[in-house]
């Protein structure tokens, strides 16, 4: 994979404090990102911060897009990945969503023909990126890309992961 270029560093809302939820309670955070130019193949956008010791919740987790790649036969995918240890896995949550191609609003994991990985806990705060998979056909340079997550405190159930 080619170096990274790393699009935006304003996660969860520019600094607002990133909400840690207790029990059984679920907190749900976006960010949108606003195109200033258009899409490269291994962009990544940085979005949300994902709290140490809590889980992602599936079905709380969505991808929504304007037409980011306008031409007949778009060539861009988007994933979302997280940063573990300073390394990027760049799809191991969501693999292949073609959202950014279509302009449309895609729901993962059903609803969509994208993989999904749940990934277990951390003892570490990660961040959950988007990252472009394939340069644009023709590329919008004007646009908004939405992640929103639901998570939640990791229970005795949940798994301990490295990713």
């Amino acid at each position: 994979m080619a170096t990274l270029a790393t699009l935006t560093s304003g996660l969860n809302h520019d600094g607002r404090p990133v909400t840690t939820p207790v029990g059984s309670e679920v907190a749900v955070e976006e960010y949108t990102y606003s195109l200033a130019a258009a899409l490269a193949d291994d962009d990544v956008i940085e979005a949300i911060w994902l709290p140490a010791g809590h889980v992602l919740v599936a079905p709380v987790i969505a991808l929504r897009s304007d037409e980011v790649d306008t031409d007949a036969s778009p060539a861009l995918t988007l994933n979302v990945g997280a940063y573990v240890d300073g390394t990027l896995d760049e799809d191991n949550i969501i693999d292949g969503m073609t959202t950014g191609a279509a302009g449309n609003f895609q729901v993962g994991p059903s609803g969509t023909t994208a993989a999904f990985d749940a990934i277990g806990y951390s003892e570490e705060d990660r961040k959950i990126v988007i990252t472009v998979d394939g340069a644009p056909a023709t590329g919008a340079t004007e646009g908004d890309i939405t992640l929103t997550v639901g998570y939640r405190a990791a229970t005795q159930y949940d798994t301990l992961s490295d990713t």
